[in-house]
């Protein structure tokens, strides 16, 4: 993977605010970019456990519809 390729992953994920960007080097200068989304589903799930985020929100984030009241 060249280097543009991977400045255009991390620059989209800084833009996209919503996923995380792990690179890993190897000693013989092979290069890893893996990309997850962010939040993930245990820190959403601790969000909502602590009142930071609806359980709407919760699901929404999760990709789920949203519950009638």
């Amino acid at each position: 993977m060249d280097e543009k390729k991977i400045h255009s992953i991390i620059d989209e994920a800084m833009a996209a605010r919503d996923r995380s960007v792990s690179i890993y080097i190897s000693p013989d200068g092979g290069v890893s970019v893996s990309v997850f989304p962010w939040p993930d589903e245990e820190i959403l799930r601790n969000m909502r456990a602590s009142g930071l985020i609806s359980h709407n929100d919760y699901r929404t984030r999760l990709g789920l519809s949203p519950m009638k009241d």
